[in-house]
């Protein structure tokens, strides 16, 4: 949705006073790529899953009964977790999915938002209607 003239020129005004204010934040800011970071974090969570596979296994090397397992269990935890964060941090970067994707057509939940918008508009078109043929 785009802004309004009014909006954007808040907007302009906002940035200006941030650039005057903290010119070294301002320039960070803008020339920062949100994929970058996302990229880092996938690189992290893949360390993390190597990081789980070995303790996984040292944890089948060791032969000490119940220390053994909890090393096992330690090392899948790892994995699952850094599974889970790099599937998320993926997600986010390609934006699929969830309410990452709210401003792509074709794509999640914006038809259905769409479409309870318009269902929700006819409902009050119809509200409207009897409100008036009552009074």
């Amino acid at each position: 949705m785009p802004l309004s003239e009014h909006e954007q020129r808040l907007l302009e005004q906002i940035e200006r006073e941030l650039y005057a204010e903290d010119p070294k934040f301002a320039h960070a800011v803008r020339t920062t790529n949100p994929q970058s970071h996302y990229k880092r974090q996938i690189i992290k969570a893949a360390l993390g899953l190597v990081v789980g596979i070995s303790v996984l296994m040292a944890g089948l090397v060791v032969s000490k009964g119940t220390l053994s397992v909890a090393i096992s269990v330690t090392g899948f935890l790892v994995m699952l977790a850094s599974g889970v964060w790099a599937l998320s941090s993926w997600k986010r970067m390609t934006g699929i999915g969830g309410d990452y994707d709210s401003g792509r057509s074709g794509g999640g939940r914006a038809p259905r938002r769409q479409q309870q918008s318009g269902f929700m508009n006819r409902l009050e078109e119809r509200w409207r209607r009897r409100t008036e043929e009552g009074s």
